[in-house]
């Protein structure tokens, strides 16, 4: 919701910086609310207003189901801690945080989910999995003893692929070893013989 009018309210302005470097006068280029939060630029017509151009709590209330301002408020503020948000400033902040200015973080679409699945506990979607660990085959390790296998790169990584204590399946426990290695791989590519761990691989 917070990128949603962000984004709506928010145009690409470039402004003079005032330098100039030989005969060519430097400017910067950006998002109005960027601009007056990265490059320290004075509110103004040519730039935005504040109120304008960052989110404040009053903005959520009205956009969502909240009935509280300062509910809205700690929400936001969780955000921030959860490094989601970046806080401009503080004017004229009341009781209720009614003139808080936000602003999204400087993160890819990628982190943004990573980050709100993780915050809520849910497992991370496997297509951003990919990008955060890296990708093996059966060819990476090596046979240690029974149904035990090194990672060729790294014999601190083992992979057990024998029959897991807990009833799960092979497919399901290997998957879990892996991901907790921050490794992912095409589990159609190993092939199990749990009667015979050497050949798990």
């Amino acid at each position: 919701m917070v990128s949603a009018i962000y984004y709506d309210r928010n145009e690409i302005v470039t402004y003079p910086t005032g330098e100039t470097r030989g005969h060519v006068q430097e400017a910067v280029t950006g998002l109005q609310a960027e601009l007056l939060h990265t490059e320290s630029i004075e509110e103004g017509e040519d730039i935005g207003r504040p109120r304008e151009v960052f989110i404040t709590p009053r903005d959520i209330l009205k956009s969502t189901t909240y009935t509280e301002l300062g509910t809205v408020r700690q929400r936001l503020d969780e955000l921030v801690d959860d490094g989601l948000l970046d806080v401009y400033s503080d004017l004229a902040s009341n009781s209720e945080g009614e003139h808080r200015f936000y602003l999204p973080a400087n993160l890819s679409h990628q982190e943004v989910v990573r980050t709100l699945h993780d915050r809520d506990g849910r497992p991370i979607p496997e297509s951003l999995q990919s990008e955060t660990h890296m990708h093996v085959t059966p060819s990476d390790f090596t046979h240690s003893e029974g149904a035990i296998f090194d990672l060729e790169r790294d014999e601190i990584v083992q992979i057990d692929v024998g029959e897991p204590a807990d009833g799960r399946s092979i497919q399901a426990a290997v998957d879990d070893q892996l991901a907790e290695n921050a490794l992912t791989a095409d589990l159609n590519n190993f092939v199990y013989y749990p009667s015979n761990a050497s050949q798990s691989h």
